[in-house]
């Protein structure tokens, strides 16, 4: 149940390394959004890892049964959606710094 873990299992070792670093990642920055006016940003970020991490689940699965068709996680969709998450906590972290605003 380590996210990433059943991709190792399946021989998909590449692909499982991608997957706990964007699950890791959001939980990560999720958990450190949570405090102050920024809790929104951290729930949608804990989401996002929580929902990826189902479908890691379901992916692991179908590689076990030789079903690649039906794999969601594709190396494209994990870039998107780190790029995604990356994108979340920079705007977050400029708008808690108050960067940006005219005096």
């Amino acid at each position: 149940m380590l996210p990433g873990g059943g991709h190792f299992k399946v021989g998909q070792a590449g692909l499982g390394l991608a997957v706990a670093g964007l699950l890791v990642t959001a939980l990560v920055f999720g958990a450190l959004m949570m405090g102050g006016n920024r809790s929104a940003v951290g729930i949608v970020l804990l989401l996002v890892s929580g929902v990826a991490w189902a479908i890691s689940i379901y992916d692991a699965t179908r590689f076990a049964a030789h079903n690649e068709d039906a794999v969601l996680l594709r190396p494209k969709v994990i870039t998107m959606a780190m790029g995604l998450v990356f994108g979340v906590v920079i705007v977050a972290a400029v708008s808690i710094t108050g960067e940006g605003t005219t005096p």
